[in-house]
């Protein structure tokens, strides 16, 4: 439960950026040892050119692994990313996912890209969601607008909550029965999902 936590928490994509590297260098330095014997005297030469090669990729922006591979995702997977990368302010990525047929609209866990960008206090994301047909007052499952996740968030949440006041915006935030309802939902779900896939 504590790695599913983490890999849907804001550090999803480090974790990510750490499996995809425990795979790659043992290959990539082992590739390096064999061209050393080839080369001979290049030896240091060739495994600087592979260490290099290798912290190119591990540092490698995560969005462009997505955007890379964004044809692959299914419908839950593109919108999970979809809402990450409004959070994260990435609008390349954003854009990425909307060009590639995603519904502006469309919701996760919790809520659309619209949300997602206004609990971070992400005003350009915002405002490019908005020029391509975001609900300004979209209900997420807990019941609560874009503008009630900016209400809660730890940056620009003033300024959030006027650019979205000024497109339309209104505060509504769902009661607490239905949060409690939503959030024992989604963890009975994730228990499911999880039992389903250890192995028997």
């Amino acid at each position: 439960m504590v790695g599913f936590s983490l890999a849907h928490s804001s550090y999803g994509g480090l974790l990510m950026l750490g499996a995809l590297a425990s795979l790659v260098w043992p290959v990539a330095m082992g590739i390096a040892a064999a061209l050393c014997r080839s080369f001979g005297g290049r030896k240091n030469a060739i495994l600087l050119l592979v260490y290099v090669l290798g912290c190119a990729l591990i540092a490698t922006p995560y969005g462009f692994w997505q955007r890379i591979f964004i044809w692959n995702f299914n419908q839950t997977q593109a919108v999970d990313f979809l809402t990450y990368a409004a959070a994260e302010g990435d609008l390349r990525t954003t854009k990425a996912f909307l060009d590639s047929g995603i519904n502006v609209n469309a919701q996760g866990r919790s809520g659309t890209a619209l949300h997602a960008a206004a609990v971070q206090g992400q005003i350009e994301v915002i405002d490019y969601l908005l020029t391509k047909g975001a609900d300004v007052n979209a209900l997420n499952a807990f019941g609560d607008t874009p503008m009630a996740n900016a209400a809660q968030a730890d940056k620009r949440s003033a300024e959030t909550m006027a650019f979205l006041t000024a497109h339309g915006g209104k505060l509504v935030r769902g009661s607490e029965e239905q949060r409690n309802r939503v959030i024992e939902e989604q963890v009975r779900q994730d228990i499911e999902r999880m039992n389903a896939e250890i192995p028997k």
